[in-house]
This record gives structure tokens, C-alpha cells and sequence, in this order.
């Protein structure tokens, strides 16, 4: 009797295990800057990347050109 509450044990323990998801390789689109731009008190130099959490400021970048999606 104690080999069935052991093997009831071990389905439970299948049964809460949740499969493993799988990671995708995607390509993000970074916004990068074309001239200087200053942010938040930091100098982001031509060709780095800009953060892109602030919509209205990339929104303004991208509209006169500061800034590209690549």
C-alpha cells in the first residue's frame, strides 16, 4: 500500500511541473542616434543607443531626424 501513495505522490509532482518555454531568437529594433543627443543628464554620442521607454521623446527624435530604428 505505501507504493501506491508514493507512485500518487510522483504523478502529482508531473502534473504541477509546467513545460519549459522556448526561447525565440528575434531580432529587437534598437533606436540609435544620429547626432548627440542629450538625456536625462547623459550625452548619448552618434551611433549608440537610445533608450526607448520615453514614447514622446522617441516620437520627437524620429520625426526630426535625431534618431533612427534599425
Amino acid at each position: 500500500m505505501a507504493t501506491k501513495k508514493t507512485k500518487a505522490v510522483k504523478d502529482e509532482a508531473v502534473v504541477k511541473e509546467k513545460p519549459k518555454a522556448t526561447v525565440k531568437a528575434t531580432s529587437k529594433k534598437r533606436l540609435i542616434a544620429r547626432r548627440p543627443i542629450l538625456y536625462y543628464g547623459r550625452e548619448f554620442l552618434t551611433g549608440e543607443e537610445l533608450p526607448d521607454k520615453d514614447s514622446e521623446k522617441v516620437k520627437e527624435w524620429t520625426e526630426d531626424g535625431s534618431a533612427v530604428w534599425e
